[in-house]
């Protein structure tokens, strides 16, 4: 009789032990139902269908290109804040402006150089805008004078060329005579290096344009990895256990939430 009572006893604290756990889980998932708009009394498992008209936190994959190719980095900056590949980009951007600035100013330098050089050695006129004038300076000793070894510039376009409407008019303003060929030489060599400079400052220009360009495609691709990492964010365990002694039932699923 003892052990009746016992067992009785037993059986009623292990029943209201699972009525107690059920009500603690009923508790634990109202507010998760109630979340995903689960209806009162509804036994089934019911996967709400998307709200909204867009994801809360997405990023715009054309604004990010386009202000990275606005600004190289700030595309990656709209994204994901200061990371270090939005500083990568914006930091070859200000190298290359800086380089480009260098060649630049250097290629100016050393066309002054070479026109000074050019007025102090051959008497050459600094004045003067014509273009042809400081190049045929590069490969004549002077405008029209006979040398042993060769013509004047005037000279050999009669003698080549012979076109009147090639000479360089016999005036001041277009008058140039070496002192040496070493010193022409030299002003070869500084007009060489003012082009050079040149070029490359054009390379880096280049530079520059594929530097937007390619920071355009990767913000375009890093907001849809941001976005596909948001998507999976937002995904939720849905279950429930009913510790019933006759039925006992347990459900569970993913839930996307929609904001």
């Amino acid at each position: 009789m003892n052990r009746v009572i016992v067992k009785t006893i037993l059986f009623f604290c292990c029943l209201a032990q699972f009525a107690g756990a059920q009500n603690s889980i009923n508790q634990l998932m109202t507010p998760r139902l109630s979340q995903y708009n689960r209806p009162a009394g509804d036994d089934e498992f019911n996967i709400p269908l998307a709200g909204g008209s867009g994801r809360k936190g997405a990023k715009s994959r054309a604004k990010a290109a386009l202000f990275s190719l606005i600004l190289p980095g700030a595309g990656q900056y709209y994204i994901n804040g200061g990371t270090l590949k939005a500083k990568t980009f914006f930091g070859i951007e200000s190298g290359l402006w800086l380089s480009y600035y260098g060649f630049h100013q250097y290629s100016i330098y050393k066309s002054d150089a070479s026109k000074g050089w050019a007025v102090l050695k051959a008497g050459a006129n600094p004045d003067n805008k014509d273009a042809n004038y400081w190049v045929k300076m590069t490969y004549y000793d002077n405008r029209d004078v006979n040398e042993a070894d060769g013509y004047g510039y005037n000279q050999m376009i009669m003698v080549i060329e012979r076109d009147p409407d090639l000479l360089f008019p016999e005036t001041a303003d277009y008058y140039w005579n070496w002192e040496s060929r070493a010193d022409r030489d030299k002003y070869r060599s500084l007009r060489n290096q003012s082009k050079t400079a040149d070029k490359r400052a054009d390379l880096v220009l280049g530079g520059i344009v594929m530097n937007h360009v390619f920071s355009a495609i990767d913000a375009f691709m890093a907001a849809g990895k941001f976005n596909r990492r948001l998507e999976f964010s937002g995904l939720n365990l849905y279950y429930s256990f009913r510790p019933s002694l006759t039925d006992p039932t347990f459900k569970f699923g993913i839930v996307k939430s929609f904001d």
